[in-house]
């Protein structure tokens, strides 16, 4: 999985160095784990909210690969 999320990564922040584009990888598969997930749902987040602040995470990481 991280592998495969690395070269996307990589793929859309225009050839993003490795090392950036890994340490990036594990960011977003950090966001989630299921104890993580299941604490935000447990704390009255719902599934829809998770999911949007999860995407927003995944383009700011993105975005900060892009510059760097």
């Amino acid at each position: 999985m991280h592998g495969l999320l690395r070269s996307l990564i990589k793929e859309a922040a225009s050839g993003a160095a490795a090392d950036d584009a890994g340490y990036s990888a594990h960011v977003l598969l950090s966001a989630l784990h299921i104890n993580l997930i299941e604490d935000l749902l447990a704390t009255g987040l719902s599934s829809s909210e998770i999911r949007s602040a999860q995407a927003a995470l995944a383009r700011a990481i993105i975005d900060d690969t892009r510059r760097a």
